[in-house]
């Protein structure tokens, strides 16, 4: 059975940031985890690869400093410091 309709959730300020937070964290995390894949291939990349490393670099320093808006900066830093120890192989 399917059941089609719409619901309205009313959200005050505090939880309206805090999904933001959320998408933003999720997105972050996604972005990441493409970006690290292409860096780590073994092989010559594709030109629309390269143009997709460059996006997602641009894309991960425009959401890191979001999370730092709509976060605490010590909460940001230690999110964005733990996902990058994480995926980030030096």
């Amino acid at each position: 059975m399917l059941v089609t309709g719409n619901v309205k959730i009313e959200l005050d300020y505090d939880q309206s940031q805090e999904v933001v937070v959320e998408c933003l964290k999720g997105d972050y995390l996604s972005i990441l985890k493409d970006y690290e894949e292409l860096r780590n291939l073994e092989y010559t990349l594709e030109q629309y690869q390269k143009d997709d490393i460059e996006d997602y670099k641009r894309y991960l320093d425009a959401i890191e400093i979001l999370l730092r808006y709509y976060m605490y900066v010590g909460d940001a830093e230690e999110f964005l410091r733990g996902t990058k120890g994480v995926y980030i192989k030096e």
